[in-house]
């Protein structure tokens, strides 16, 4: 199976918030309510929400192409402060790394982080930091391959729901 990243077209928007919509689920806390998932990714999933992030000059949105489908995809917001770290200057967030289940142990994740770091050696920042569920240790195994380390916490907040989320940062060489 081929895999080509490309820039997020506005021909993508509908493909990327179904993708989003279909896999938030897996990242977070079983237990969630599915009414506050719904909510949730109504309000910051749709195609509204894809298309202004296609269109800004402040975030790149990444799609992994294999020969068929649009498999997943990264959102990269430049220049953005850590939580509770205002001193980091030049960083970059990952706030979206979403790849279709039935993807899931391929290297369509792996490529998408090579491509967050390109770009961030692209644009000269010098750090790379997420958010991701303190429980979801998957994620966190998957991170620490990159040099991702946990540099604090946060809280996510999901309408009526409050999860842990742990901050990770990782140097862009």
């Amino acid at each position: 199976m081929e895999i080509t990243i490309k820039q997020a077209t506005n021909a993508d928007v509908k493909k990327l918030s179904a993708i989003a919509q279909l896999t938030f689920p897996l990242a977070g806390p079983a237990d969630s309510s599915p009414l506050e998932i719904s909510k949730y990714t109504q309000n910051n999933l749709s195609d509204s929400v894809f298309q202004k992030l296609v269109e800004s000059d402040k975030t790149f949105v990444g799609c992994a192409h294999t020969d068929t489908e649009l498999a997943g995809f990264i959102v990269l917001k430049y220049f953005s402060h850590q939580p509770n770290n205002e001193i980091v200057d030049s960083s970059a967030e990952l706030q979206r790394l979403y790849v279709l289940e039935k993807y899931h142990g391929s290297n369509i994740a792996k490529l998408l982080v090579f491509e967050v770091f390109k770009k961030c050696l692209d644009k000269q920042i010098d750090s790379i930091w997420l958010n991701v569920y303190s429980e979801n240790n998957r994620a966190k195994t998957f991170y620490a391959k990159f040099g991702f380390q946990e540099t604090g916490t946060t809280l996510f907040k999901m309408g009526a729901e409050t999860h842990l989320d742990n901050v990770m940062t990782a140097k862009v060489t």
